[in-house]
């Protein structure tokens, strides 16, 4: 099965010059859709990887620590192995700027206690 996937992700990748952004949460589905990507870009020979790849990940800052840990290190692992691979994958953590987090985390914090959003 696994395969002919990687086989249809190939055949994609190398008829459509579209860029692929692949989002990541750390999900089980999520990182089964990474590593076909990355297993799919390996299989590709590197003349002919040309293709912009970018597997993006949003820090909500509301996992737990445990949790945010374990998706830095698998994304870094990802980046590791392209970088080692040559596969040019790109590979970014997406942060609220404080300011913003901060903000969401007052109104939160204001709405659940019955009062109206900051402005």
């Amino acid at each position: 099965m696994f395969p002919n996937i990687r086989d249809s992700l190939a055949a994609l990748y190398r008829n459509d010059s579209r860029p692929w952004l692949v989002g990541f949460s750390g999900g089980k589905d999520s990182t089964m859709v990474a590593s076909l990507i990355v297993e799919t870009v390996a299989s590709i020979p590197d003349t002919q990887r040309t293709k912009p790849v970018a597997i993006l990940c949003t820090d909500t800052r509301v996992e737990i620590p445990a949790i945010a840990e374990t998706i830095e290190t698998t994304l870094d692992r990802i980046r590791r192995f392209s970088q080692q691979n040559n596969l040019r994958i790109e590979v970014q953590i997406l942060k609220p700027p404080p300011e913003l987090y901060l903000k969401t985390l007052r109104d939160f914090a204001r709405k659940t206690a019955g009062e109206s959003p900051s402005p």
